[in-house]
């Protein structure tokens, strides 16, 4: 946008493209809409080991996801 902001779709392609990056990287290419299960897993199980401790870890995954501690 002349703006210098993004529309929501555009943030949304954005987002997906970071699973699929990533994804693609490890696995052959297979461009979709979504991200799979399996793509969010592998993203975050190569993202992990970034961290001290899992404790650090689990709060980075709750903050970004908005998910309470109690859950």
């Amino acid at each position: 946008m002349a703006s210098g902001r993004k529309s929501p779709d555009e943030v949304i392609t954005d987002f997906l493209e970071i699973f699929e990056i990533h994804h693609n990287a490890f696995n052959s290419f297979k461009k979709t809409d979504s991200v799979s299960k399996e793509e969010f897993m592998e993203f975050y199980r190569t993202l992990s080991p970034n961290y001290d401790d899992d404790s650090t870890f689990c709060s980075m995954v709750r903050g970004v996801w908005g998910v309470r501690n109690d859950v």
